[in-house]
């Protein structure tokens, strides 16, 4: 398991403009024409010459509202995205689409410091159920993560097409699910950065979440027999508190450790603990805790470098058989 921290870039706002108004104008406009063209106002013998002088009009009235609007919009673009960021911050506007949810998260992290990023490194201690340490390595869709425990070590990976999991020592590819695999694809640089490429749909509602009030992103796996994610985004903060699923694991093909007795389906919860300000006021998760069943694993960043160097070579998928 990982973090989950979702940056995001504005998508675009829905704004009222006068332009709209001309731009609907033209429209009836070129409503009434066709109307005029197919009465009977017009004579039989000059209907098709009327019809090019009315097109002709409607086109043209059609045209200059669009420049109207783009002029419009173009000079008001950043005033109005500004002044809807300040409304929102004061509380007077209430946040209505997830864009505008995932704007405000993005904004809370300095995300856009992130914008011509696409890889990472990470590396973290756990500790509790399993002690040890783990490593992150992606670029885009690809990732590679390690596990080093006291009594075991495994690497898991996706290539960007396919998922696998291989514990150390053994001869073979450990066979996972559709759950597991998505649950790997999860730790990519693509789906925490640009999450709405990774999810067929995401709403959004509000509940509270280890006592906070919190929006909820509600993502919407692409696959059906892969569960939802629901994110918990603190009101006053727009940081992501948590999240919680349902992984659907065959516990006999992972044991990793006597301690860990969980059952093959279970929720899991994450709760973020604390976030740490890196490089260029990027806020980034500094602790976290997974709870699944009675298992409780605490993970603390130790290191994370944003476009660090990385073979791609290490994304292939060994050619070893799946048992």
């Amino acid at each position: 398991m990982k973090p989950i921290l979702i940056l995001i870039t504005i998508l675009g706002f829905s704004l009222k403009t006068n332009a709209t108004e001309i731009d609907l104008k033209a429209i009836d406009d070129l409503i009434s024409s066709i109307k005029e063209i197919n009465g009977s106002q017009i004579p039989e013998s000059e209907k098709e010459n009327g019809k090019k002088i009315l097109f002709k009009k409607a086109i043209e009235s059609v045209e200059k509202a669009k420049s109207n609007y783009v002029q419009t919009y173009q000079t008001d673009k950043t005033k109005r995205a500004k002044d809807i960021l300040a409304q929102l911050k004061s509380g007077n506007i209430p946040i209505t689409t997830v864009d505008v949810l995932l704007d405000k998260m993005n904004e809370a992290i300095n995300g856009d410091e992130l914008k011509n990023c696409n890889s990472f490194s990470v590396k973290m201690s756990m500790t509790g159920t399993l002690n040890g340490f783990t490593e992150i390595h992606s670029i885009n869709k690809k990732i590679i993560q390690t596990f080093k425990c006291a009594d075991w070590e495994s690497i898991q990976g996706f290539d960007g097409t396919d998922a696998w999991v291989k514990f150390k020592n053994s001869n073979f590819l450990t066979k996972i699910n559709e759950s597991e695999k998505d649950d790997i694809a999860q730790t990519s640089f693509d789906a925490w950065y640009n999450p709405k490429s990774h999810y067929s749909k995401i709403e959004f509602t509000t509940e509270k979440f280890e006592g906070k009030d919190c929006f909820v992103l509600i993502c919407k796996n692409k696959k059906p027999e892969v569960s939802d994610r629901k994110f918990y985004v603190d009101k006053s903060t727009f940081l992501i508190s948590g999240y919680i699923c349902v992984l659907d694991t065959d516990v006999n093909h992972r044991i990793i450790s006597s301690k860990s007795k969980i059952s093959n389906k279970r929720i899991v919860k994450v709760v973020n603990n604390s976030y740490k300000k890196l490089e260029k006021g990027i806020l980034y998760v500094d602790s976290f805790t997974i709870y699944e069943d009675k298992s409780k694993t605490e993970y603390k960043l130790i290191d994370l470098k944003f476009n660090p160097t990385i073979d791609e070579k290490i994304f292939q998928k060994p050619n070893l058989k799946e048992m």
